[in-house]
């Protein structure tokens, strides 16, 4: 999956050709991962993701300092850089893997 951010909109790559297809309008940053888009919202800071089947977008954290994604998986730090954290995958869920991190 591959998505991109271009003057106040997040586009999704549809695999063929050129073609790109709106998804968002303005965000922050966005995040992908090999299966999941990632946006983060330009008002709150709050971490979204992207469901394709849907077309809609699901809150899944708070602000954080900044996210990172693999392959498979969404990472975070929080706004105060005391802890790094991975995406559960469920419920907007996150688990604590170390920290904390300078600025």
């Amino acid at each position: 999956m591959r998505g991109a951010r271009d003057r106040g909109r997040v586009a999704l790559y549809t695999g063929a050709g050129g073609g790109w297809t709106q998804v968002r309008g303005a965000t922050d940053r966005v995040f992908t991962s090999r299966t999941t888009l990632y946006a983060t919202d330009l008002t709150t800071g709050d971490i979204e993701q992207y469901d394709r089947g849907r077309g809609t977008w699901t809150r899944i954290g708070g602000p954080g300092a900044t996210f990172a994604a693999t392959d498979d998986h969404l990472y975070g730090v929080s706004p105060d850089h005391s802890g790094v954290f991975e995406y559960t995958g469920a419920n907007g869920a996150w688990t604590e893997i170390g920290g904390p991190v300078a600025p």
